[in-house]
This record gives structure tokens, sequence and C-alpha cells, in this order.
């Protein structure tokens, strides 16, 4: 009986233990919503640089991070460890970005009525 409830603690103590976040909150935070559209920014960009046949310069990320947000790329790769450390709220924010893309997709694709 005694190893029944030692075991019990134990597992009690670990559950616990394990809820507890392994990658610490970034000093320079970014708020989730912030963060969505910054991953948002990113796909898009990416995209439209591989659809490029031209070679029209585009922003770089980096450019993009520290026009567009005024952040540099420290402050998002520390945030982007953070949220991802949380691999279901993470899906669930990367989820929400193609989502967005799906849906933008499906307006310009949908002929408007005169």
């Amino acid at each position: 009986m005694k190893a029944n409830k030692l075991i019990l603690i134990i597992t009690l103590l670990f559950v616990f233990a394990c809820k507890e976040k392994a990658v610490p909150k970034p000093n320079h935070f970014i708020e989730k919503q912030k963060m969505i559209e910054i991953m948002y920014d990113m796909a898009v960009l990416e995209a439209i640089k591989s659809q490029n046949p031209n070679n029209i310069p585009y922003p770089t990320p980096v450019e993009l991070l520290k026009n567009k947000y005024n952040i540099d790329s420290l402050t998002f790769a520390n945030n982007d460890k953070y949220y991802a450390s949380d691999i279901k709220e993470y899906q669930k924010m990367n989820q929400s970005v193609l989502d967005r893309i799906q849906e933008e997709i499906q307006q310009k694709s949908t002929p408007t009525k005169k």
C-alpha cells in the first residue's frame, strides 16, 4: 500500500513539474495576436519570394521585422521558441495563419457581383 501511495505522489509531482514552461517568457515579449500577425506576414513574404519569377526585390524577413514591427530577429526567435514550447498552442497559432491565408485565397477567387 505504501508503494502505491509513493508512486501516486511521484506521478503527481511529475505531472505538476511538467506543466511549468521549459522555455522562460522572453524579456521583450510579443503578445500572441501580434505574433500571429508576424507569422502570417512571414509566411506570405516567403510565398511571394518563392513565386517571384522576375526577382523583384522584396524585404528580407529581418527587414520586415525591423521595419513593420520594430523588433529584431533575436526577439522574434526568442518569442517563437517560447510559443513553440507549448506545441498545442503553437499548432493553434499556425492553424490561425493557415485559415487566414485560405480565407484570403477564397475571397480573391470568388467573383464579385455587379
